[in-house]
């Protein structure tokens, strides 16, 4: 009997990966960490706090945050904690010096999009957050959504906290500070700290569907938190068929999503150029792809959860019996 245990894991997923660990063999038992004082394998999903105790014999960290959100998680004295690192991105795959990645799941679903209400420009969808990490991308967003808004070209910003009060804003940042200190990397404070004064006149309140907002906009801005993966931004605004703008992970092992996507670099000028131009024809092509969702099927499937589940299961049962 091989006792599993899960820990802050969303059930779907953790269910899911079990579930592939059975297919591999019948010896596997899911437990509950509340039940047993240790367990033969334990997969954690990001690793929150830098001295919390591991819990299993083989010690599974599934590194879904990136860096600019749980700098602690990448230092080597808290990766040698582990008997095997899971992450969620190519690049950050390729950073940590590893063989093996898997996306995080997507659970993508066919929604009926009235046409006739795209009427608007373009929108971003993201919470006001804060980083002092170096790679860290939320001070461009807050650089962009500026420009943008003085390009007066109907762009809407929406999410949480953008009108959080000065006090917690100043609270945010300084935590962001103390992260990295916490985690023993220089600090960038002109990221922690860029575009403080500014009150974002763009900002349009949050959303309650996310899929339904889109919907309503050409293009969808998504700039993930750090370019070294690939998030559920850029995969609801393709559920949502709008075309991306998008400032991430290269999509070059994607072709069909390239056809629906418009990838620029992570610059202010990059971006403002491009709404800048004449881009009708950009769009046209864009849309026409995006809208035919047999296009992109594999690509999609990529991120689905029986293949994220299937991934993790297999690298984890290869990696235990290994090690045994």
């Amino acid at each position: 009997m091989i006792e599993v245990t899960f820990k802050n894991m969303p059930e779907f997923f953790s269910n899911a990966i079990f579930h592939h660990l059975k297919l591999h063999s019948d010896s596997f038992v899911l437990r509950q960490v509340s039940e047993v004082a240790t367990s033969d394998i334990h997969v954690e999903l990001n690793f929150d706090f830098p001295n919390k105790r591991l819990f299993g014999k083989f010690n599974v960290l599934i590194a879904s945050e990136p860096a600019s959100v749980v700098p602690w998680q990448y230092k080597r004295s808290i990766l040698n904690k582990f008997d095997l690192i899971i992450p969620t991105g190519k690049t950050r795959r390729n950073n940590l010096s590893l063989t093996e990645w898997v996306p995080f799941p997507y659970r993508f679903q066919t929604h009926t999009i009235d046409e006739k209400l795209r009427t608007n420009s373009v929108i971003m969808i993201n919470a006001a957050k804060f980083s002092a990490h170096k790679e860290s991308l939320y001070g461009l967003r807050r650089k962009t959504s500026k420009e943008l808004f003085k390009m007066q070209i109907e762009y809407k910003l929406a999410g949480e906290n953008w009108k959080m009060p000065k006090t917690k804003e100043i609270r945010e940042r300084i935590w962001a500070v103390r992260k990295e200190i916490r985690a023993g990397n220089i600090p960038d404070f002109r990221e922690a700290f860029s575009d403080f004064y500014y009150r974002f006149p763009e900002y349009a309140g949050r959303v309650d569907n996310k899929i339904t907002e889109l919907s309503k906009y050409k293009y969808a801005l998504v700039i993930e938190n750090e370019p070294d993966y690939v998030s559920e931004k850029l995969l609801d605004a393709i559920t949502a068929k709008c075309v991306p703008i998008y400032v991430g992970e290269n999509l070059a092992d994607f072709k069909s999503l390239q056809n629906c996507v418009i990838q620029i670099e992570p610059k202010v000028s990059s971006i403002l150029e491009f709404f800048a131009q004449e881009n009708q024809q950009v769009y046209v092509e864009k849309k026409k792809y995006l809208d035919n969702v047999e296009n992109y099927t594999n690509d999609i499937d990529f991120f689905s959860l029986e293949n994220c589940s299937s991934k993790v299961a297999k690298i984890v049962f290869h990696h235990f019996i290994g090690k045994k």
